[in-house]
């Protein structure tokens, strides 16, 4: 907030300078600012963002593993009817 407080009495480009921070930055937390008052500036979105990433990484790694089992049951299967002359006749 210091630095939206800044950037009423300095220009971008000095403010940037001063906090070694990127001017798109700066106009990033000007406009969440704006948007969404001090909550918009909390880590507490990022936190629940990283959560959610880290919950559906999760999830996908079950997933794979899902797809890896049933893959392998199909390759079993394949090589099963290939050696099962009684189960060709079925087909």
């Amino acid at each position: 907030m210091t630095a939206v407080r800044l950037m009423a009495s300095k220009s971008v480009a000095e403010v940037s300078r001063e906090l070694n921070v990127s001017c798109t930055t700066l106009y990033k937390w000007e406009r969440l600012l704006k948007e969404e008052g001090t909550e918009g500036l909390s880590n507490k979105k990022k936190m629940q963002s990283d959560q959610e990433i880290s919950r559906l990484n999760k999830l996908v790694q079950e997933y794979k593993l899902i797809v890896a089992e049933k893959d392998l049951q199909v390759k079993i299967l394949k090589e099963l009817l290939k050696k099962s002359p009684s189960l060709k006749k079925i087909e």
